[in-house]
């Protein structure tokens, strides 16, 4: 948490070095498909009459739910009506993965990927970053765990600066064969 575009590229950069293997951010486009897990629908655990305001959202990412009501309750947004026992950020794993197999793709942490703020029709079709040497805001994915469901959905992007950090922000790497 609390780490800035500019501190996960720097991060990477050391990785890539130290293991000798060639490490980066997702693409929004990468980042997107991974989230959903094959599925068509706004959450990979279902759509939203289905996960906001019931008890499937707990099980398969840390939202703003009852334990973040109580341990923060000057937050005026709604919340989801089941408790995960998290007022805050969450073990990596708690929650059940996605049909990829993946963890914590919706919930816990917005992550930054690679991409430069701009609108869908300038993105790129193959599923790479969209990236600009003028580039004033970064993308970050995925939901965090003060959020509901409108902005924890698969879709959702929300621009910031590079140098942004906050306590509801991280990244994930991937790995390039």
């Amino acid at each position: 948490i609390n780490v800035a575009w500019q501190d996960a590229k720097t991060f990477i950069a050391w990785l890539s070095e130290k293991s000798g293997k060639k490490y980066r951010l997702l693409s929004e486009a990468e980042f997107e498909y991974a989230a959903r897990g094959g599925t068509k629908t706004a959450w990979f655990y279902g759509a939203a009459e289905d996960s906001y305001g019931s008890r499937a959202a707990c099980k398969f990412a840390n939202l703003h739910d009852e334990s973040g009501k109580k341990a923060h309750p000057n937050y005026v947004w709604s919340h989801h009506l089941c408790d995960d026992g998290f007022g805050e950020t969450s073990p990596v794993g708690r929650y059940q993965s996605n049909p990829f197999g993946l963890h914590d793709m919706l919930g816990n942490l917005r992550e930054w990927v690679e991409d430069c703020h701009g609108p869908y029709q300038d993105a790129p079709t193959d599923g790479s970053a969209k990236v600009s040497a003028e580039c004033e805001k970064r993308i970050v994915r995925g939901g965090g765990w003060m959020d509901g469901a409108s902005t924890s959905r698969a879709a959702y992007r929300h621009p910031l600066p590079e140098n942004y950090r906050n306590y509801q922000v991280g990244f994930r790497v991937a790995r390039d064969l």
